[in-house]
């Protein structure tokens, strides 16, 4: 619906983005999903800041000889659900 109508739009016209906006509202209330603010890219950069933590970590550990030996590193993953 949503390209038809886009593919439709003349040059010079307008489109009406409050049908626009209906349409992905509708879909995503048809799809069940949860509104929770929580955003894929803001997952995907969490999940990368949180493989790097977790590299960075374990390289010191390993580089130092000093290191505490009974420290454990553990990342808990988030989960995103829709």
């Amino acid at each position: 619906m949503y390209l038809n109508y886009c593919r439709a739009l003349q040059f010079d016209e307008a489109p009406d983005y409050v049908y626009l906006r209906q349409l992905f509202r509708l879909l995503f209330r048809t799809m069940n999903f949860q509104y929770d603010y929580v955003f894929d890219w803001t997952v995907l950069k969490q999940q990368k800041s949180s493989a790097n933590t977790l590299s960075n970590s374990k390289q010191d550990a390993t580089e130092s000889p000093t290191a505490d030996k009974n420290r454990e590193y553990t990342v808990s993953p988030k989960t995103h659900q829709l």
